[in-house]
């Protein structure tokens, strides 16, 4: 197994066994594969318990989904995996943390721009009110039900 398909999410670590310590990985950091993954959920752990504490008396977070108004479909042409990668991250800030700590989320379809651009929020609780979270969404749903149109205007 290379590098470049590492387990993610398994419970098995014995595939990590596996994996080739990196050759170039610079003086005093975790010497292969396997402890990086562990530092990671330690800080993983850090990050889950601090939010479980900040937010203890918190139902559901509602938050944009996106920073910025949807670029058109063909923003992404030409750039490259990673350029893309980077510009489509500066999109998204408000999604990649709750990834991270492995809390449940959901996006839901809130309304439109002036143009018929599709706008979404996201709702977010903790691992322990995920069915509050679910209940919550469908609430949502059936009080704004998505009505999908055409964008009248392409946008920048």
């Amino acid at each position: 197994m290379g590098r470049a398909q590492t387990p993610r999410g398994s419970s098995d670590l014995s595939a990590w066994n596996r994996v080739p310590a990196p050759s170039c990985a610079p003086a005093g950091s975790c010497p292969n594969t396997r402890c990086a993954l562990r530092a990671a959920q330690r800080a993983q752990a850090r990050e889950q318990h601090r939010l479980a504490t900040a937010l203890a008396d918190v139902d559901a977070l509602l938050m944009p989904v996106s920073a910025r108004i949807a670029p058109l479909a063909d923003a992404w042409d030409g750039l490259g995996a990673t350029r893309a990668f980077i510009r489509q991250s500066r999109l998204i800030p408000f999604t990649p943390p709750w990834n991270l700590v492995a809390w449940p989320a959901l996006a839901l379809p809130a309304g439109q721009d002036p143009n018929a651009v599709p706008i979404g929020v996201q709702l977010v609780a903790a691992p322990t009110r995920q069915p509050a979270l679910i209940a919550l969404a469908a609430q949502l749903q059936s009080a704004q039900p998505w009505a999908p149109a055409q964008a009248t205007q392409p946008h920048a």
